[in-house]
Order: C-alpha cells, then sequence, then structure tokens
C-alpha cells in the first residue's frame, strides 16, 4: 500500500469530541482506528481545525497509543494540523498469496494451457482421446463415434460425449515468479518469502471450463505439485497449429491426425512471509483557542464642539469610550488602552493596563488645547481628534479576535471641535452637502468575500474627499477606500456604515442591513469523458462552498452502482479506494445506467450529497465488407500460371472507432460440393486495406475477413484487454 493511501484511510477514521471550560484551554481530541502497515515506518495525517478555533496552541497537544508522535504542525493559511506518528515496530510471519499480477488488489491466478492428445482415426469417424488414469497414475484412452450424419472426415469429436477427460500438469516451484498478496490485500516484497515454504494447496487449482473438478492425487506433494484436472470437454476449433505430428509418418494413414486439446488449469501459491509492521492507534488531543464573536464599538465626544476666538487659546475636554457587546464570557478581558492625539500630533495620550475587572464599557476624558497659531489668517479652524480602544483577553481564556489575535480594537475614531472668529460657519444648503450610498447584497454566507460599494456616493456642488468605513463582524481593510472585498465572521443581522466627506469639509452617513448566512455546502459533480464502455470516465468534485470553509478532501466519498440488478457490480472498474479523492477516472465493462454518488463536508461542518445518473452506451461492432475487383479469374502466365483475386476491404465503425487490424482467409472448395466445408486458410494479417491472392487450382474459393477495432477515444489500459476491442466476421 502506497503511503499516500494509508494517509487518506486514516483520516477517514477520525472521530472529533470536544470540550470547553471558561478560561481555560479548549480541547480536542481525535482517535485514530488501530492500523497495520508493512511498509510505512510513519504516517502523516492532516487534521482539520475545530470550526471555533482561532488558533491552535502549538505546544499544548499529547499523544497515547501505538507509535510515538513526531510532529505537530498547524497551518493557520490551510487550518490544518499536520501530524506524523513512528509506528510502533513487530515482527510477524503469515500466511501469504502467489498470483500472476493483481488488479484492483485482487489476485489474477496463474493460468496454463495444458493438454490431452485428441486423435482421429483413418475412417474419419473414430477419435481416440488420451486421458489421465488417478488410480493408475498413467494414461488411458477411450474411443468415441461421431454421428452418422457427420461429413467425412469429421473436424471435432463429438464433445457432447465427453465428459470425463482427466489431464495434468506438473509444476516446477523452484525459481517459481510470483505476486505475492498478504490476508490484507496488500503486496508483499519477494524478499521477505521463505522460498522452501512454496506449495500448491491440495484442490486449489481450478479453471475456466463451466464443468470441471480439482482432483486430489494420492500421492500429492505440494511442494512439487501434479494438478490433475477431470473436466467436460467444451467445443474447440483445431488449427494447423494444434496438429501433433507423427513420430512414424507411416502412422498417419487416411484420415489419421492427433490434435493436441488445451484444457485451461488455473493455481496459485502460498507461502510463509516473515516481515516488520507497523502498528498505529491511539488518540491525539491538543489545545486551541477559540474566534472570538464579541466586537467592541468606540465613540468621541468634545465639549465645546464649536466656540468663537476671543484672541486666546480654546481649551476642549475630548471623552473617549468604547463598550464591548455579545460575549458570553466577561470575564476573559483583561485589560483596555486609550490612545488619543489630534490630527496634528503635536499632543498624544496614552493609558494602558486599564484593569477590565469585569467591566464591559470604558471611558477617559483628556485636556486639549487649541492654541491662537491656529487662527492665524483663518476666519475659522477644525481641530480633528483621533484616537482608538483596545480590549486584551486574558492569555488563560484562549480566546483569539479573527483580525487583531489577542485583543480587540475600535479602529480610529474622529471627532471634531470647530473654532470660529465672527459667527459660527453658515450650514451648507440644503441638499449640498455630500451624500453617501452603499451597494452591497441583502444576504451573504459566512466566510465569502463579499463587495461592498460606496463609489455613487456623491457631492452636488464638490467632491468625494474621503470614505470611513465600519464593518462589525467583518474582516477587510477598507480604509479610505470607495469600495473593497470583506468577510463577516458572525452569523445573523449584520450592519454596514459609510461616512464620506467632501471638499467642503461636510459629511454624510448611510447603512446598509444584511444578513450572514450559514456556510452551507452544495454538492455538484463534474463529469468528462466519453460515456461508452470500456471507455474512460473522469469525476470530480466541483462543489459550491464558502472560500473560507472548502470541501475537507480527506471527508470526500464516492459511491458508483448499476442502477439496475442485471448488471454486476464488477462492471465498474477503478484504482484503488474512492475515499479522499477529489477526482478519479472510471471505466465501465458493460453498456446501461449508472448512480454515482457523492458526499461531501467543509470545514464548517455542514456536508451535502447529490446522484447523478450516467448512461454508458454500448460498443457497436465494426460492420465488415469485403468485395472482390472481378469474380471471375483466369490462370495468367506471367503469375506463375496462377489466377490473381484483388480483395478490397471497405469494413467501417458505425460508432466512429478505428478500423485497425484485420484477418483475410481463403476457402478452397477442394470436392466441388459449393459447401466450402474445407477449413479456412489465413492469406493476410495487417492493417491494409486491400489485399491480393494468387490462387493456383481451378475450382471455387470463397473469401472471408475478419476486421477487428481499436478505441476511438481514450481508456484505461489497465482495464482493457485485446477481448474487448469489437470485431466482426463474413463466415456467420
Amino acid at each position: 500500500m502506497k503511503k499516500l493511501i494509508s494517509i487518506i484511510l486514516l483520516i477517514s477514521f477520525l472521530i472529533p469530541i470536544s470540550t470547553a471550560k471558561a478560561n481555560t484551554n479548549l480541547q480536542n481530541t481525535y482517535h485514530v482506528k488501530e492500523y497495520t502497515s508493512d511498509d510505512e515506518q510513519q504516517i502523516e495525517i492532516i487534521i482539520d481545525w475545530p470550526t471555533e478555533a482561532g488558533m491552535i496552541i502549538p505546544t499544548g497537544y499529547s499523544f497515547k497509543g501505538k507509535g510515538n508522535l513526531t510532529s505537530f504542525k498547524p497551518d493557520t493559511n490551510t487550518r490544518t494540523i499536520k501530524v506524523v506518528i513512528a509506528g510502533e515496530k513487530k515482527s510477524v510471519t503469515e500466511l501469504v498469496k502467489g498470483y500472476q499480477n493483481v488488479m484492483n488488489g485482487k489476485g489474477l491466478t496463474f493460468n496454463k494451457l495444458p493438454g490431452n492428445a485428441f486423435c482421429r482415426y483413418s475412417d474419419g469417424v473414430k477419435w481416440q482421446i488420451n486421458s489421465f488414469s488417478v488410480d493408475t497414475k498413467s494414461q488411458s484412452r477411450k474411443d468415441y463415434f461421431r454421428e452418422a450424419s457427420a461429413s467425412l472426415p469429421t473436424i471435432y469429436p463429438p464433445y457432447s460425449q465427453m465428459t470425463e477427460i482427466v489431464g495434468y500438469m506438473d509444476i516446477n516451484l523452484n525459481n517459481h515468479q510470483a505476486v505475492w498478496i498478504s490476508n490484507l490485500g496488500k503486496i508483499v516484497d519477494p524478499k521477505n518469502i521463505k522460498r522452501n515454504s512454496i506449495i500448491i494447496p491440495p484442490k486449489s487449482h481450478s479453471s475456466s471450463f463451466k464443468s470441471y473438478t480439482a482432483l486430489g492425487l494420492s500421492d500429492y506433494n505440494p511442494t512439487n505439485p501434479r494438478l490433475a484436472l477431470q473436466y467436460k470437454a467444451e467445443h474447440f476449433d483445431f488449427g494447423p497449429q494444434n496438429q501433433i505430428p507423427a513420430s512414424n509418418p507411416a502412422f498417419y494413414t487416411g484420415h489419421a491426425q492427433c490434435y493436441g486439446y488445451p484444457f485451461n488449469l488455473q493455481y496459485y501459491l502460498q507461502a510463509e512471509a516473515e516481515y516488520d509492521v507497523y502498528n498505529y492507534g491511539g488518540t491525539i488531543t491538543f489545545n486551541y483557542a477559540k474566534v472570538a464573536t464579541s466586537y467592541i464599538a468606540g465613540e468621541m465626544k468634545p465639549d465645546p464642539v464649536s466656540q468663537r476666538f476671543e484672541g486666546k487659546e480654546v481649551k476642549v475636554k475630548v471623552t473617549i469610550s468604547a463598550e464591548i457587546t455579545d460575549i458570553k464570557d466577561p470575564g476573559a478581558i483583561s485589560h483596555y488602552e486609550i490612545y488619543l492625539n489630534n490630527e496634528l500630533g503635536d499632543k498624544m495620550y496614552e493609558e494602558k493596563n486599564i484593569l477590565a475587572n469585569g467591566n464591559m464599557k470604558i471611558s477617559r476624558t483628556f485636556d486639549f488645547v487649541i492654541p491662537t497659531s491656529r487662527m492665524t489668517n483663518k476666519d475659522s479652524h477644525d481641530e480633528v481628534f483621533v484616537g482608538r480602544v483596545r480590549a486584551h483577553f486574558k492569555k488563560s481564556s484562549y480566546y483569539v479576535d479573527p483580525t487583531y489575535g489577542h485583543y480587540m480594537d475600535t479602529g480610529r475614531i474622529y471627532a471634531s471641535t470647530t473654532v470660529y472668529k465672527e459667527a459660527p460657519p453658515a450650514p451648507p444648503a440644503k441638499g449640498m452637502g455630500p451624500v453617501a450610498i452603499i451597494d452591497a447584497p441583502s444576504e451573504v454566507m459566512l466566510g465569502d468575500d463579499v463587495t461592498i460599494n460606496g463609489s455613487r456616493s456623491y457631492d452636488p456642488d464638490g467632491t468625494i474627499e474621503k470614505y470611513v468605513w465600519n464593518t462589525p463582524n467583518a474582516i477587510g481593510d477598507m480604509t479610505d477606500m470607495p469600495s473593497g472585498e470583506i468577510y463577516f465572521t458572525k452569523l445573523g443581522p449584520q450592519k454596514i456604515q459609510l461616512c464620506v466627506w467632501d471638499n467642503d469639509g461636510e459629511r454624510d452617513c448611510a447603512q446598509h442591513s444584511l444578513v450572514v448566512t450559514e456556510p452551507f455546502v452544495r454538492a455538484n459533480v463534474f463529469q468528462s469523458g466519453t460515456l461508452k464502455e470500456n471507455r474512460k470516465v473522469t469525476f470530480a468534485e466541483f462543489s459550491f462552498t464558502s472560500s473560507r470553509y472548502p470541501v475537507i478532501d480527506s471527508k470526500t466519498r464516492w459511491a458508483i452502482k448499476p442502477r439496475y440488478e442485471e448488471i454486476p457490480q464488477s462492471s465498474i472498474k477503478y484504482s484503488g479506494s474512492l475515499d479522499g479523492k477529489n477526482k478519479f477516472d472510471v471505466l465501465f465493462k458493460q453498456p446501461g445506467e449508472y448512480v454515482v454518488t457523492l458526499s461531501v463536508e467543509n470545514t464548517a461542518g455542514y456536508t451535502d450529497s447529490t446522484s447523478r445518473i450516467v448512461t454508458i452506451q454500448p460498443d457497436l461492432p465494426p460492420v465488415t465488407v469485403l468485395s472482390a475487383e472481378s469474380m471471375i479469374e483466369y490462370r495468367d502466365p506471367k503469375y506463375m500460371n496462377k489466377a490473381k483475386f484483388i480483395l478490397r476491404d471497405n469494413s467501417y465503425s458505425p460508432d466512429g472507432d478505428i478500423i485497425a487490424w484485420g484477418r483475410w482467409y481463403v476457402i478452397f472448395d477442394a470436392n466441388n460440393d459449393g459447401i466450402f466445408s474445407e477449413q479456412r486458410v489465413l492469406i493476410y494479417e495487417g492493417d491494409a486495406k486491400e489485399v491480393v491472392y494468387y490462387a493456383d487450382h481451378v475450382g471455387k474459393y470463397r473469401f472471408h475477413k475478419e476486421t477487428i477495432e481499436e478505441f476511438g477515444q481514450e481508456t484505461i489500459p489497465a482495464f482493457v484487454t485485446a477481448a474487448d476491442r469489437r470485431r466482426s466476421h463474413t463466415w456467420d
């Protein structure tokens, strides 16, 4: 088993258990189901952050179980934790099986074609079958007769009568190569096999024949096995390659001829394997801090707001205050910090470490002086004050703010005092101040980026000079920007505020209400490839979810099954496990309807499933069309007194596949009876569209062709054989 597969399997066994205490660490415990590997000295596990976690405490973890936790690395970008566990090493001995090959974790048995001699007597009617006697451990013979209506000589023996043929094959286990598989379906390295323990268990062999019995000989030796099989003979057309030459040519008189009849023999090996395994399993516990859903809002009030200039400095008291809302545990706040200064920066106040003592409100008043120099050559002056308030969480609370981490911040708060000489500045004419306009959706999913736009704000008699946004429970840099993107960290009704200032210093504010919905996930399947049997089809997970709560690949589950029972599950071919894959290739061995189901879960813990029906079309065989330039030819001296036949192939594929190969045959009507019961003779094999045949006998000839297709669309080579290439011929 490869390492990636093991990781996916392990993650699929993780079961979260959450506990929380006020003002203490929050803990998550993940159970890793017990697991044994014979090739992984260590495994890597990817654990998802708890939904409410703002940060993982990098030193607050432990592991109890089989193996040792060697690495624990939280990743704030992917909101995952990469864990490495070194396995608990143990030496084991077990019985394993050896096969010729492996497909989809299943062993493919060795296939051999030993044979029995089937001999036709010289009379052309009677057949003698050489079988094997289990009792005497020697050859035995039995005669069979074809029906009287059979033409002479008979081409094949009376198969329907031949029900108890016995054949055998001796298997040499010295240096016998095999692919070894453990009981868990894993491939075992040949170096771990005890060579002197290799056997073929008694009566474990089989055959592809429909009717057979695996025989156990009384002197059977599993380390030097003779595999005997009793079978019912199935129809087989003998060809020249099956003829058995006689040691004495005089033996074959009349219609006498012996053929080798191949019967299928299948077997597997068994042996002991010694190797090291690595055991895993236990619990991983770690501490985390949750995201604070509370927020802090502030305001600032100057006193006076405006004052007539009387030739002396103006004293102003500025009160800055803030309040924390939606906090479940007031005791989690440690202290406040207050920062306040005038915009020109010549007066600054800082007050830190103001103990909260459970108070969710804070207020302080500071003295400022507007010097007379501010009014030089001016009729009026606006003294602008800028402040902010921060609330720090206690370290023991393990809360984190999604924007600032260990504290909450009001952001910059503005206020101003106007000083004038003769009279207060006249208010602008009605309708001449700026107009703030917010364009934003009325509904957005938690964690999704949303564009908020104030670009349509305007000033009837001037220009917009400044934009100030207030976006509680949202994250995003909107400083002095007319538009931008934010995302919300809290569910439910929310408000956005925009204040704009024009070139005359006038201000207008607008509010926009929206609702933040739960970050649901909607499963969606993307499909590509060709919907035809023995062609590659690709399915991919393409679900819709919040960008900050993506689908968890390790929890993705696929299922494919036939829609109706007449199609077996084995007709669906793919590699490995589908669990944890966001994309995979599959091949369907039979046409029909199949149901593909996808189940997903996102990092917010929401799940969804979807199913679709795919219809696999049949792969149609080619249409074989054969023509000749002329139906009658004469022997010609320039062709060594032979007749020349020019044959042309006009075969085609009705469903767009490739005509790749062909076999051309001829039958000579030797007895001129017009039946053409004689053996077909191969005259050409290849991809030519035209074949020339020279005939040297006077008489009738019949030409046939077998046409073989190649796939016209992409397939999966591991799951197709030569038999899957569609073919047709002209002799039916």
